[in-house]
């Protein structure tokens, strides 16, 4: 199931075109947000025609977009400051810098600038880009080096004072430990984009409703240039706060502009996200479920995206991981807004099921390898491994996206292997009052085996045990048609099985199965927790009897003990506002780092 499709108005990154207030070696301030700018000199002299007006024009050329395109070679003061579309310089008198990626360090004979130093900079005209707040101090730093101060200061994500909201990502306490000891990263987490508030830096809707703005958004490429995505109020806006170790992610949250349901978010180390790899390593977390009711999903997982968010791949998406762009899982997921460098607007069809009428699907996808560590509710729980036939995020179209009567013949396995107790015959295992009890907080450990034991070995098994009240709780062994034995942990001959079993399409053996999900944990994973309700199949895979076209008691249906209707998103949110889920205590270390105790 595509997971975490949000109900409320957001959009994306780049640069807005809008004029800024005249002035001369000053601040700019636009409408649109924070400019810091200088005019261009040399040695301390104006460029020839150089004015308050060509300020104004070197700004907006900044605002025009981040990606250094093209100064017209009648831009008043800037006669040889023509670039060709990558940002090659063509004019003999310009070096262009941008704070955070080394491949936009170029000069004039299109040699890569890694260190200011090495260059007599107070011999050319210096455009240099700082690519959000935190980089404008040292930007300012830099322009004292440049004793030409021909320095013009832009920023792709613009957050102005009384009309944007500033960016205030709630921090968040996680363990990497090894054999000397454990070190704890603090980091934050941010909203995925597509949750978050788009327009044209005036505040004009790029996106409203489920619709894209047919003015700012013509097509995708276009979009990209002419929309920002602004920064988050948390708790107010998406019901998301932390305490040290702790994040509480709430359903539905009412905000000034509308009813938020449901969060995704991704743990950032810095302004990156961080890798984690976890072969031959214990991940576990605590979790509470007790306020998750049919239909609802408080997921914990990893997603194979990459460390920036694609802004390597793609600098016109400059506010890359910080802002939460990047995303991509096994179900390709075709609701992304932005992707791939560009909105995914043409094409774009409103959603028939979300009750909200905020949603949609374009035509591209965001595909990648997925580890489902914890997909539950207070009901049922599942973890799965989703392998692809490509091992980092691949943008696509069409068949490859697996929509439909292509769903096994795409790029990922949507179905997954998973090891799901209810649905293997564990009925009496995890819920309200049973062995796993869901109406207390639970540590819920999975460890990543090895063929040798080794961090570079082969995946063979994911296991899973518990621990509540002070005492491990074992996975509980299921038995069925086709196991020779009874099986508490993912491995092959189980995914092998349990296809056999339900007669189900093998896709998890078609796409690697267990060791192509241990090539992509080799390559780091991003960790994402989100609360969502499903549109397209009301949660009834996880907790209730699936697919619905089958009978009830054939092999694997029986999910959970929830009511088939309950899972509808108009249901669900009627029923369960204050719907919460909590995760704390997360740390990834060496297998057997938690010692177990007796039952």
């Amino acid at each position: 199931m595509q997971k975490g499709m949000m109900s409320n108005p957001l959009e994306s990154f780049s640069i807005n075109s809008s004029s800024a207030s005249p002035g001369r070696k000053g601040a700019f301030q636009s409408q649109s947000g924070w400019i810091l700018a200088w005019c261009p000199e040399i040695n301390g002299r104006l460029l020839p025609n150089s004015s308050n007006k060509t300020c104004t024009s070197v700004v907006s050329v900044c605002q025009s977009t981040f990606a250094l395109r093209t100064f017209p070679s009648s831009t008043p003061g800037f006669e040889a400051l023509a670039t060709d579309t990558v940002g090659t310089p063509v004019g003999p008198s310009v070096v262009f810098i941008s704070l955070l990626r080394p491949a936009c360090y170029r000069a004039h004979n299109n040699i890569y600038v890694t260190s200011v130093a090495r260059w007599q900079l107070a011999e050319h005209n210096i455009l240099i880009i700082a690519e959000s707040q935190e980089t404008v101090a040292s930007a300012a730093k830099l322009r004292k080096r440049i004793r030409g101060e021909g320095a013009v200061f832009c920023s792709p994500i613009k957050s102005a004072p009384g009309t944007l909201t500033p960016e205030k990502q709630p921090p968040l306490n996680v363990r990497i430990c090894n054999k000397q000891g454990c070190q704890n990263i603090t980091g934050t987490v941010t909203v995925d984009a597509n949750w978050r508030y788009t327009h044209d830096g005036k505040g004009k809707n790029c996106y409203k409703g489920n619709l894209w703005s047919p003015e700012l958004c013509p097509d995708g490429a276009t979009c990209i240039k002419n929309c920002v995505i602004d920064g988050a109020d948390y708790e107010g806006t998406y019901g998301v706060t932390s305490t040290g170790d702790a994040l509480t992610l709430k359903f539905l949250t009412k905000a000034q502009y509308g009813t938020n349901v449901g969060s995704r978010l991704y743990f950032l180390n810095k302004e990156k996200y961080q890798m984690f790899k976890l072969k031959n390593q214990e991940f576990s977390f605590d979790v509470d479920v007790s306020k998750l009711p049919c239909g609802i999903n408080g997921a914990l997982y990893f997603s194979a995206m990459e460390e920036d968010g694609g802004t390597s791949k793609f600098p016109q998406s400059s506010a890359g991981s910080k802002y939460g762009l990047g995303y991509c899982d096994a179900q390709c997921p075709t609701d992304l807004k932005f992707l791939g460098g560009k909105a995914n607007s043409d094409g774009w069809v409103p959603s028939k099921t979300d009750p909200f009428n905020n949603t949609g699907n374009g035509k591209l996808c965001s595909c990648c390898p997925e580890m489902d560590i914890w997909e539950a509710n207070s009901i049922s729980q599942a973890f799965t491994i989703h392998s692809c036939s490509v091992k980092v995020p691949t943008v696509t179209t069409g068949e490859q996206c697996g929509a439909g009567k292509a769903r096994h013949t795409g790029l990922c396995d949507m179905d997954g292997c998973d090891f799901a107790s209810a649905r293997w015959g564990a009925k009496e295992f995890y819920g309200p009052k049973k062995k796993v009890d869901t109406s207390k907080p639970m540590t819920v450990v999975t460890q990543f085996i090895t063929k040798d034991g080794t961090d570079a070995g082969e995946l063979t098994e994911i296991k899973r045990f518990y621990i509540q009240d002070g005492k491990t709780i074992e996975n509980e062994a299921v038995k069925f048609s086709g196991l020779e034995k009874g099986a508490d942990s993912l491995t092959q001959p189980f995914c092998e099985a349990t296809k056999k079993f339900t007669g189900d399409p093998d896709d998890n053996t078609k796409k690697g199965g267990l060791k192509a999900m241990g090539d992509a944990m080799a390559k780091g994973m991003v960790l994402v927790m989100s609360l969502w309700d499903d549109q397209e199949a009301a949660m009834q895979w996880l907790d209730s009897t699936y697919p619905p076209d089958k009978p009830k008691d054939a092999p694997g249906v029986f999910r959970g003990t929830c009511d088939a209707a309950s899972g509808k998103p108009a249901t669900v949110r009627a029923k369960a506002p204050d719907a919460t889920v909590k995760f704390s205590n997360i740390q990834l270390g060496p297998i057997g780092q938690h010692k177990k105790t007796s039952k």
